[in-house]
């Protein structure tokens, strides 16, 4: 930390600042004894928004945020990646394999991303079954396709920059970090490995006949 505190100092100018992605005590802990300014983002609304706000008074500069894409007319083409980095966000094979047989029933083609190989049982399921891949390929998947369904998890920000229409699951909701428009429209599910196959395809029945 001290080499780090250092490297700032002799790589930076005084009227140089530091922006960090969060607060904390790391951001003292960082830059406090360099002298130089530095910015955070303070938690209120939306981490979006949150961040917006940090860097509108860094660059002082209007940043507009889009809502979400809405789901214009039931999808064609699904992309599911069950994962999270946290793996109490991720998906159960209960709830995916539940999700599955409700897409299949409605002729909608499901590529299933599964980057931990925990569901290769479905592989037979789906339309596209895809393992190892890139990050430019996942991303890929997730732009060409009409809606995206996930955990909370990266490519859940990925589809709303891509502006594919998103369904976020979540196990706990923790709406802070979902992107903008996702609570306001209510595109996501909430406790789905609490519910049981009619209550998640009564729920899934809802948000894809959505207009």
């Amino acid at each position: 930390m001290v080499s780090l505190r250092r490297a700032i100092t002799r790589l930076s100018g005084g009227d140089d600042g530091v922006v960090f992605e969060k607060g904390g005590w790391r951001r003292q802990l960082l830059v406090g004894a360099t002298g130089r300014r530095s910015w955070s983002p303070v938690r209120r609304r939306n981490v979006y928004e949150d961040r917006r706000d940090v860097l509108n008074a860094v660059f002082d500069e209007a940043i507009a945020l889009e809502p979400a894409q809405r789901l214009g007319q039931a999808p064609r083409t699904v992309t599911i990646n069950p994962a999270s980095r946290v793996e109490a966000k991720s998906i159960s094979r209960r709830t995916l394999s539940s999700i599955v047989t409700y897409l299949q029933r409605r002729s909608i083609d499901v590529h299933l991303l599964d980057p931990d190989r925990k569901h290769g049982g479905l592989q037979h399921a789906v339309s596209g079954y895809h393992t190892g891949t890139t990050l430019e390929q996942a991303v890929a998947l997730v732009e060409n396709c009409d809606l995206y369904i996930g955990a909370d998890s990266l490519l859940v920000h990925v589809a709303y920059q891509r502006r594919t229409p998103v369904l976020v699951l979540y196990n706990e909701a923790n709406l802070y970090f979902a992107p903008p428009g996702v609570a306001e429209q209510g595109s996501y599910l909430e406790f789905v490995t609490r519910k049981g196959d009619q209550d998640l395809w009564s729920a899934l029945d809802g948000q894809l006949a959505r207009p």
